[in-house]
């Protein structure tokens, strides 16, 4: 018993030694550039942060999160502090902030070890979950296919708009928009990243593609709440012990392309751009781009699973926003359709899709009016 009471004891001075210590240096980094402290959030429970987590889960269960956060900043300016669990967490709007975390000083932030032990199990070592060379890595596979070319397929993402237009209520009838352009958006995603739909805005999609997409949504939903909550997510597993089973449906799912694109590298390496070209065996996936970079099936899978993960929802609440916004301004609406209309019958491309300034003022105002990407950790 007095054994366990000194280990005890001695592993409480150890923890307060090295946090005052820690403390000391960040004292010391913000005399060094002239920072004031940030005011702190008045908690009702300063030691955990419980109240301001169970306000943020009511905020968005109930779909208002954004005047939760703009009360916020109100409340406590455009930086402050909060607890979240065990961690100290700093909320800030404040352009100088930002740029410095994003870029003039990126190297002294980052997000690994706030995401990676949490996020592994689901999509492993990328541009979201890692720091440093790793990250560079990540970023270097991705970037050869997203350019303007490669990434802009209108004539796929047509094909998937009269599909999902197919499904409108013939008999005009009002219907939720929203869940069917997440469904355009991550099936437009998915034929860029694999190479094929898996018919998401199809009512005709298979058994096998409907899991899929249901145990990635999963491993999302899981991974946010394993962030949340820090040093305890290991205690996840209790609530949820399907989250590990919904990684491996993913992984078998992914792993099938990712085996499809090694056999397109190796045809690449055997026989040369030109002759595949020639045979029309060159297409424009991301898959096969990076595995044209490395060989390795976790790193590809991995890659894969981040890109998905990037650009699954982020497009789709951009136009859901637009559409809300438009139903409700008429007059903007009209003008819009006006300049759509000047296009005519005429094919369109990316060039003249840049060409519409009130479209793109508009698609502007409202990322400013109902964000799309608020937090960043």
């Amino acid at each position: 018993m007095l054994f366990i009471l000194v280990l005890f004891l001695s592993g409480l001075c150890t923890a307060v030694v090295f946090s005052s210590i820690k403390k000391l240096r960040r004292n010391r980094v913000a005399i060094e550039h002239g920072c004031q402290p940030p005011p702190t959030y008045p908690h009702t429970d300063p030691i955990l942060g419980t109240d301001l987590l169970l306000r943020t889960a009511k905020a968005m269960r109930e779909q208002r999160y954004l005047p939760e956060l703009t009360w916020r900043y109100d409340k406590m300016g455009r930086t402050f502090k909060t607890k979240s669990l065990w961690s100290t967490c700093i909320s800030s709007i404040e352009p100088e902030n930002i740029q410095a975390v994003f870029g003039s000083r990126t190297d002294q932030w980052g997000v690994q070890p706030l995401r990676l032990s949490a996020q592994s199990a689901f999509c492993g070592h990328g541009f979201i979950t890692t720091d440093g060379p790793v990250w560079e890595r990540s970023r270097a596979l991705l970037q050869p296919s997203l350019n303007g070319k490669n990434a802009i397929d209108l004539a796929a993402l047509e094909r998937l708009l009269t599909a999902m237009m197919a499904r409108f209520p013939p008999d005009g009838s009002t219907f939720d928009l929203q869940p069917m352009l997440f469904s355009l958006f991550l099936d437009n995603a998915i034929l860029f990243l694999f190479g094929e739909s898996v018919e998401a805005v199809s009512e005709d999609i298979s058994t096998e593609r409907e899991d899929f997409l249901n145990a990635f949504d999963h491993c999302m939903f899981g991974s946010a709440v394993r962030i949340a909550l820090g040093p305890l997510k290991p205690l996840y597993r209790l609530v949820d012990s399907k989250w590990l089973t919904a990684c491996d449906t993913t992984h078998r799912f992914v792993e099938r392309y990712v085996q499809k694109a090694l056999q397109y590298r190796w045809s690449h390496d055997k026989h040369g751009e030109s002759e595949m070209a020639s045979t029309g065996q060159t297409p424009h996936v991301l898959l096969c781009d990076m595995a044209k970079l490395t060989d390795d099936p976790l790193e590809l899978r991995d890659g894969l699973l981040q890109a998905l993960m990037a650009a699954q929802k982020t497009t789709a609440a951009l136009i859901s926003n637009v559409f809300f916004l438009l139903a409700r301004h008429p007059a903007v609406w009209q003008k819009l359709r006006e300049e759509v209309l000047l296009l005519g019958d005429s094919n369109v491309d990316q060039q003249s899709l840049q060409s519409l300034d009130y479209l793109s003022n508009i698609l502007k105002e409202s990322r400013v009016l109902s964000q799309t990407c608020l937090l960043f950790a």
